[in-house]
């Protein structure tokens, strides 16, 4: 399965940046910043391994 991210930098509604994930089915969340998401924490292997998040829209 390939997941593609987007990562949402600050906006007018403040400094509440997001990752967008999107699985192959077209199932689409939002993973919140946080050290105890497992979600967020699959994220930043990802990147880790040299993957880089899509620019938002």
């Amino acid at each position: 399965m390939a997941t593609r991210y987007k990562l949402y930098p600050d906006d007018e509604y403040g400094p509440y940046p997001a990752i967008q994930r999107t699985l192959d089915d077209g199932t689409i969340s939002s993973i919140p910043m946080s050290e105890e998401n497992t979600d967020y924490l699959e994220y930043l292997e990802w990147v880790k391994e040299g993957n880089t998040p899509e620019a938002a829209d």
